[in-house]
This record gives structure tokens, sequence and C-alpha cells, in this order.
């Protein structure tokens, strides 16, 4: 063992080495299925304890969609506030007679596999960028400090999460070296993620911005070259399409939203929801249904909320304040917020939002923001440790920096902006993956052939970085098993 631990940190085997490396690979199964079967022990455990009721976190909207699913065709039943990706996926197991609650303990050690194979997407995704060690450990740092906690939940985000993560990095390969098949599989990433969960619309917008600064400056270098209007040409043709594959998938939906709503991408979240005040006004407009029909708020037409109201036993009057109001003003919309608060009221409601949720994922993910940190201060030390490779690095990157940043940045702003509402800390946690993924990335290009001299010894940099994150995550693992697997709601 000790041979086996110097070898790896201190340089290449001796002859045996071939037989090192497959042994090397045997324990790193053997590892992974010991570790699968804790995690799905675990997982299911804490869900059968913390989450028994459908009725929370939009659990019983999803277990109602997968159930019309089964008669009605996806652009017919599929609500415009949930996309229909992850109720079809539960569909097959639906059962007409069977209650909520049954189907929810039933389907929960199905949800923990789904996680699983989510996980196993992962290293999959990851495996495209890094080897097989590198990619094991951080699908491992991500399924200990995030996918655990929400793996018995029937809910779209650990899906959405390695797809949200994927489409990221085809992203990112695309701008840095354009080909119609990177830019096919691009857009089918995107629609997949869109499916599951209606957030891929900004990071689209992202990508065509970064791809018109990609022409530009390839007008720029080459327009006195011969034959730059075909160059030019099949740049732009590439750039579209991803839009293309993305709409072509997404046709029957976006053609059934045009019927009813008058638009190919009404989506009530960014419709209505994130543009009220108060958490109260979000809740009106779940009793206006504001996702399954437009908006009428005449007298004549509340009449069917009124009478589901009270068949549920609440009280149906309780947003008449509300709905006169509106019937002046209008709903809650983009317009209206820009036009009735200040550019400080408007930032004032970010800040807040922002802080209540990193007050939140404190609480309850720290060792997913000690990973994330960790990652960071690893890629930074080099940074600062290798400014040559650094500026290297940042030269061939500069268009994928850009875009990385935008699109971190954009989607954290909005977040920021949503959270205000009082809601948990689901959005955030969409930008987990990137976070920690993208700085453990950097840190490791930065590593590539970099050795500390330690005496007679020369020490593999690249190797200290897995190193520091193995560390890490078995002091995640330690606080997840022994503290918070049983105290974090992790379908909030």
């Amino acid at each position: 063992m000790m041979r086996q631990l110097w070898d790896y940190f201190f340089g290449p085997c001796t002859p045996g080495s071939t037989g090192w490396r497959r042994a090397h690979g045997a324990v790193l199964i053997v590892l992974c299925g010991v570790l699968a079967a804790v995690y799905f022990t675990g997982s299911l455990e804490a869900a059968r304890q913390m989450n028994k009721d459908p009725a929370k976190h939009d659990q019983r909207r999803f277990i109602g969609q997968a159930r019309m699913l089964r008669w009605h065709p996806v652009d017919y039943v599929t609500p415009r506030q949930w996309m229909p990706g992850y109720p079809a996926l539960l569909a097959p197991f639906r059962v007409d007679e069977e209650d909520m609650p049954a189907f929810l303990r039933r389907m929960q050690p199905w949800s923990v596999g789904f996680s699983l194979l989510a996980l196993a997407g992962l290293a999959g995704v990851l495996r495209r960028h890094l080897p097989w060690a590198e990619s094991v450990l951080l699908t491992l740092l991500a399924a200990w400090t995030l996918f655990i906690f929400r793996g018995g939940h029937l809910q779209p985000e650990l899906i959405f999460f390695v797809l949200f993560l994927a489409s990221l990095l085809l992203m990112l390969e695309l701008l840095r070296r354009p080909s119609w098949r990177l830019a096919a599989w691009t857009g089918a990433a995107f629609a997949a993620a869109q499916y599951f969960k209606a957030a891929m619309l900004p990071a689209l917008g992202l990508l065509g911005a970064c791809w018109a600064v990609k022409c530009g400056v390839q007008w720029l270098r080459e327009r006195r070259t011969p034959g730059w209007p075909q160059r030019l040409s099949r740049l732009a043709g590439i750039g579209l399409v991803v839009p293309a594959v993305l709409l072509f998938y997404l046709l029957p939906y976006l053609l059934a939203s045009k019927r009813t709503f008058g638009s190919f991408f009404f989506n009530a979240h960014t419709a209505y929801h994130m543009w009220c005040d108060t958490p109260e006004e979000s809740d009106a407009l779940n009793f206006l249904e504001a996702d399954r029909l437009p908006v009428n708020l005449q007298p004549y037409a509340l009449a069917p909320h009124y009478a589901e109201a009270a068949r549920l036993g609440d009280d149906p009057h309780r947003y008449d304040a509300l709905i006169e109001k509106w019937r002046h003003t209008g709903l809650p919309s983009a317009s209206r917020a820009l036009n009735e608060h200040t550019r400080k009221q408007l930032w004032a409601r970010v800040r807040s939002g922002f802080l209540q949720k990193c007050g939140r994922l404190w609480r309850d993910y720290a060792p997913l923001l000690l990973s994330m940190a960790v990652a960071a201060g690893l890629a930074l030390l080099l940074a600062f440790a290798r400014p040559r490779a650094a500026w290297q690095l940042g030269k061939t990157h500069a268009l994928g920096l850009l875009a990385g940043a935008g699109f971190i940045g954009g989607y954290l702003l909005s977040y920021s902006w949503y959270a205000a509402l009082g809601m948990g800390p689901r959005l955030f946690l969409n930008l987990a993956l990137p976070l920690l993924v993208l700085p453990a990335l950097a840190a490791w290009r930065l590593a590539e052939g970099a050795e500390i001299p330690l005496g007679p010894l020369r020490l593999s940099v690249r190797k200290l970085i897995n190193l520091a994150l193995a560390i890490t995550l078995v002091l995640a693992v330690r606080q997840v098993w022994t503290t918070d697997l049983h105290r974090v709601v992790g379908g909030q």
C-alpha cells in the first residue's frame, strides 16, 4: 500500500505499472459501488423521514401532471409553470387509483435510483474534460454535498442540474472550437434542460451575444484575407444551429403555448410570479391558475376558482383585495416592476434576496460551499503561483471566461431577485455544479506539468489538488452522514 501511494504521488511506477493501473481501476470501481450503496440507503432513509407530504415542495403538481400525461398529450395538459419532462418520467409509474402519499412513498426508491443515474451522467459529462479519477472525485463531491439531500424528492432538479452543467460546458466548448456537430449537441442539451425546467432562454441569449462578438472579432481579423466571407458565413451558420435544434425539439410545446396564451415562450414564472412584490401576490396567481389559462379578472370568471378554494377548505375571498387592485393596475409584470420602483429599490431587493439565501445555504449546505471554496481557492492560488500559465489560459479561453462569468452572474442576479419572495434555496442550487466544476477545471488546467521539488522528490501539483479535494470529500461525508442528512429538508 505504501509503495502504491509513493508511486502515485511521486512518479511513475516500476515495471509493474500496468498491474498497478488495473488495481487502481478495480479499487475505484469497488469504492464507487460501496459509496453508491451507502448513498442510496442514506438518501432513502432521509426522504422517508423528512418527505412524507406530497403537497410540499411542488411534488403534488408533478404527481398530478404524471397522471394526466397517461391519457393526454404533453402539449394539452402541462401547465406553463412546470415543464413536462419530469412528469413524463413519472407517468409510466403512475396508477390512477393510487393516492398521492402512497405514490410518493412507492416512488422514493425509484427517485433515489434516478439520482444515481443522474450522477452517472454527471461523471460522463465530466469525463469529456477530465481523466476518470478527477471526474469521479467531483461526482462524489456533488453526490455527498448536494444530491443526497434531494434524491428522495419527486422534483426535476437533480436531472436538471446535470443538463444545466452539460449545456454550459458544451456552450463554452462551442465558443472555443466551433463545429456543426458540436452546435447540434449544444442545441439538444439546451432543449433537454428546457424540458425539465424553463430556464435556458437566458443562456441562449448569452450564447447569441457571445457568438456575435466572436463573429465580429473574426471579421476584424480576416476582412482583408481571401475567402473571409465564406469563413464568416460558416461561423454564423454554426451559431444558428443551436437555436434551430432547440426550436425543433420544443416545437410542439411552443405551438401549444402560442395557441393558449398568445406567446410561444409563455411561462407563468417569468411572466408573472417573479415580478410580484410579496409572496401573497404569488399565491393569488396560483389561486387564479395563471399557468393554465389566460387570467381573467372579471367576476363571472372567478366563480370556478372560488368553488375550488371552497372545496379545498380555503377562504375563497382571501385574495379579493389584490384582485380588485389588479383590475386597475394590471397583473404583475416586468414593465410594472421597472416603472413602479426606483433603481435603489430594485437593487435593494436583489441584495436582500442574495443575503437571505447565502445565510440559508450556509446553514443547510455548508459542505457544498466548502467544496466550492476549496476549488476556487486552489484555482486562485495556482493563478498567482503560475501567472504565465494563467495568462495563457485566459488568452486561449477569453470568450469562454466572459461567457462563464455572464452565465453565473446573470443567473445569480435573477435568482437573487426572485429569492426576495421568501422561497427556499432551490434556484441558487442550480448554480452549484458550475460553481464547483469550473474552478476545479481551471485549477487542473493550471497545474498541468507543474511539480513541487521537495528534496530529492518532485510532487505532482495535479495530484496534490486531488488530495485536497479528497480530504474535503471525507470531511463532507462525515458532516453529512452524522448531522446534516437528518436535519436538512432537501426539497426546499
